[in-house]
């Protein structure tokens, strides 16, 4: 054997024998693998650190005898041995990653000598000190996101988590645990915490999908880069939909020998950062035209307003377009200007244009909208041009639609109204923000609009304390119908909008008494957070379409009636849908019909001895109600069967004809899939039939049949009939999901097979809302809803 082939056998024997000791280390669990077992290009050091080397052997010169050659050829291997093996620990001990043991990582992200091979699409700062950012990229085709997370640390050895939770809180939350041994060997595993915000490694789950690091030590600079899917299929993880995300971390040094386990974020550094992960994918590239040389641009701004030391204002400020205006133009983007001295004061911002006579001049107005001098013809600035709310981001119209403004017939006046949150009083701050307008003169193919649909701004439909309620407001058929262009209008955009104890909202799609989809859903809804949104697929809505929208408000904390109104305390529910061709039906909302409330708070007074009576204000019968669970359901059920009174308005203000008191509340015949509503089944989720009941119109005899096992779509598909009732109380567990159904007025709900089936399966979701559940200590008449998925239609 030659001396080249000893010194080959032998370093394979040797690197066979290290890779079985590190095989059996023990410390090295199927959830904790050394880097040596996967890609030894997945971490990174670029600190300038170096080993000795060897420069040179003392040998004899002489020439060697054959032992003396064997001999240095066994110390010419044992060096190399050596070599190889000071080479190998450094890189163990210095430079080494741990990651989760499942190995379903086949699909991961190609990467180049970067972390990503591509620049990511979007970028948010954790922290307010920038030390913490967050790049991320989608992928809808696997229904995932990557995720890089750049990482400026305290010191290159401390901890970091990374996660979701629904509104905030670090505690339970479903994390991505960064952390490193004594040893300095990173480890990046699944974690979660429990009400008090104690954090525990989860050993048998690898949601959180490593795909590579790299570390700067000289700058206490760390990069990671890893994958999850959008929805995991664990009950206990949390889903990631195209609503509002709250995103949420926590940092500090490492205490423990191995782990994170029982260390409590509340005593940590730790916040939050809210976000839509799921951009859309048809608006998510980059808008090609939104900055073209022939757009202009020009401000609309309040000017030098010393904010008042009250609550709420409601400030507008009067301006005239340049007479250039007097040919029309589109508007093609807008966004807001917001003073840095006041903008935590700033809660949303509207640009109405004034719908008066192109020749009239108005007197200037820069003061309160509430003003008893300001001039009466400001009353008529009521067509909504922009509307802007705390956390929004520019509004940019599709290229084949622009918001009209000017024209020879158009009154050249706009005003702006700023709502003001002054909940501390604060003094002396001087505000100058506004709105600004994209604009050109080559118009484009069609006019944009906005409708507002909701609830009216009154106290009709207020909230009582201590409880969790949906409120209704109803666009019906008959405004529609009598409202929109022959052929519809197309919705490519919503802003949904509540006040402080707004949780959840969204807009239900009624055609012909059917729930067909949603236009716009945030399930983790926050009045911190209001983006115009872009809709995920264009959504036609009909003439005679009915459409629901729905807000849901949690007033635990609150003692008192949340009432119906315009301040910051009050309540709203509103979603200004954006739409093209531009229509001249501008709201479309709905309240309690006043008869109803009033025969409601006489019955009170006569059958529960409240003070309460159809001749007092409504503020005041709401405030004088001693609110229980019983009377809180009581109204609760009033507010979901009374008949309406409808807002049917032109852009002038004024009412379509017809009559739109006393009208009845929208019919909604729920046969639906069971995967419509929010909480999304992705393809190769497993579905948990435990039992189909028989359809006894038929006659079918099923009703011992059971199933108690997971199969996939496809093969519950073969199993399904083509229509089965449901039973009140039965279940259908989609991997373990619990997932209750709607019975409003029947003791029946229809599957379909077909419909389960659809070739659009990705986006079909199903969801529960608890409707009326109080706080008093136990809920009752608890009732569920299901919300329905978007038809992208055209």
């Amino acid at each position: 054997m030659s001396c080249e082939e000893s010194s080959s056998s032998s370093d394979e024997s040797n690197s066979s024998r290290l890779e079985d000791r590190v095989k059996g280390d023990p410390h090295l669990t199927c959830n904790h693998r050394l880097i040596s077992r996967s890609d030894p290009n997945s971490f990174e050091d670029s600190s300038e650190d170096s080993l000795p080397l060897i420069d040179n052997l003392t040998i004899n010169r002489k020439k060697p005898r054959s032992e003396e050659k064997l001999l240095l050829c066994k110390a010419f291997t044992a060096i190399v041995f050596l070599m190889v093996t000071l080479l190998l620990l450094f890189y163990l001990f210095f430079n080494h990653i741990v990651i989760n043991a499942d190995r379903a990582n086949g699909d991961r992200f190609s990467l180049g000598s970067n972390l990503t091979s591509e620049k990511p699409s979007y970028q948010i700062f954790l922290d307010s000190h920038n030390r913490y950012n967050l790049y991320w990229s989608l992928d809808y085709d696997s229904e995932t996101i990557l995720f890089e997370l750049k990482l400026k640390l305290l010191k290159d050895n401390d901890w970091f988590v990374f996660g979701f939770s629904d509104y905030g809180s670090v505690s339970n939350a479903d994390l991505c645990a960064i952390w490193f041994d004594r040893k300095r060997r990173l480890y990046f595993e699944d974690a979660k915490t429990n009400n008090e915000s104690v954090v525990t490694l989860s050993s048998d789950t690898n949601h959180c999908q490593f795909i590579k690091a790299k570390q700067i030590r000289k700058k206490n600079i760390l990069y990671l880069a890893f994958s999850r899917l959008f929805d995991t299929c664990d009950p206990k993880s949390y889903r990631i939909d195209n609503g509002t995300t709250h995103l949420v971390y926590g940092t500090g040094q490492q205490s423990g020998t191995f782990g994170l386990d029982n260390v409590r974020l509340f005593d940590t550094e730790h916040g939050f950062q809210r976000v839509q992960l799921l951009k859309p994918q048809l608006y998510s590239s980059k808008s090609s035209d939104s900055n073209r040389s022939y757009d202009e641009l020009i401000d609309f701004l309040v000017e030098n307003v010393t904010v008042p030391s009250v609550d709420t204002t409601y400030w507008c400020s009067l301006h005239r377009l340049p007479d250039k205006f007097k040919s029309k133009h589109h508007i093609t983007q807008y966004e807001a200007i917001v003073s840095e001295s006041s903008k935590h004061l700033v809660h949303h911002m509207e640009l109405f244009h004034c719908e008066i006579e192109p020749e009239l001049s108005l007197s200037s107005w820069n003061g309160s909208c509430d003003d008893v001098t300001m001039p009466k013809p400001l009353k008529a600035c009521k067509k909504v041009v922009a509307a802007w709310a705390f956390g929004a981001a520019p509004m940019i119209y599709p290229e084949q639609v622009g918001f009209p403004i000017g024209g020879s017939n158009q009154s050249l006046y706009l005003m702006i109204e700023i709502h003001y949150n002054n909940p501390e009083f604060q003094s002396g701050r001087v505000d100058n923000s506004g709105i600004r307008i994209h604009y050109t003169s080559e118009l484009r193919h069609y006019d944009a609009g906005i409708l507002e649909i909701g609830v009216e701004y009154t106290d009709k439909n207020s909230i009582p304390p201590k409880t969790l309620m949906d409120i209704r407001g109803y666009c019906v058929s008959e405004c529609t119908r009598i409202g929109l262009p022959p052929d519809g209008i197309v919705v490519f955009a919503s802003q949904l909008h509540t006040h402080l104890t707004g949780i959840k909202t969204w807009t239900e799609h009624i055609r012909a008494g059917e729930r067909i989809g949603e236009i716009n859903r945030d399930d983790h809804y926050s009045p911190h957070f209001q983006e115009i949104r872009k809709l995920e697929a264009p959504v036609r809505i009909h003439p005679g379409d009915s459409l629901i929208h729905v807000c849901r408000y949690d007033t635990s904390s609150r003692d008192k009636m949340t009432l119906g109104g315009f301040s910051i305390q009050d309540e709203m529910c509103v979603n200004y849908i954006h739409y093209y061709p531009r229509s001249d039906l501008e709201v479309c909302k709905s309240s309690i019909d006043s008869k109803s409330l009033g025969e409601y708070f006489d019955r009170l007074r006569s059958t529960e001895n409240q003070n309460t009576s159809s001749k007092y204000s409504v503020a005041d019968n709401y405030r004088s109600i001693e609110w229980n669970p019983k009377r809180i359901e009581q109204l609760n059920q009033l507010y979901q069967t009374s008949p309406l009174s409808v807002q049917c308005n032109r852009s002038s203000g004024v009412r379509f004809p017809g009559f739109w008191d006393g009208m009845p509340t929208t019919t909604v015949f729920d046969k639906r899939s069971l995967t419509d509503g929010s909480i999304s089944i992705r393809k190769g989720c497993q579905l948990s039939v435990e039992r189909i009941l028989p359809n006894l119109d038929n006659g079918d005899d099923y009703e011992d049949e059971k199933f108690d096992e997971s199969i996939t779509f496809e093969a519950y598909k073969r199993k399904l009939p083509r229509w089965k009732p449901i039973e009140r109380n039965h279940r259908i567990d989609f991997d373990h999901q619990r997932l209750p159904h709607h019975f409003s007025d029947a003791n029946e709900a229809w599957v379909s097979s077909e419909n389960l089936h659809g070739t659009d399966l990705k986006h079909r979701t199903v969801t529960q809302s608890k409707i009326a559940t109080n706080h008093f200590g136990k809920d009752q008449h608890k009732q569920f809803d299901q919300d329905s998925e978007s038809i992208k239609e055209i």
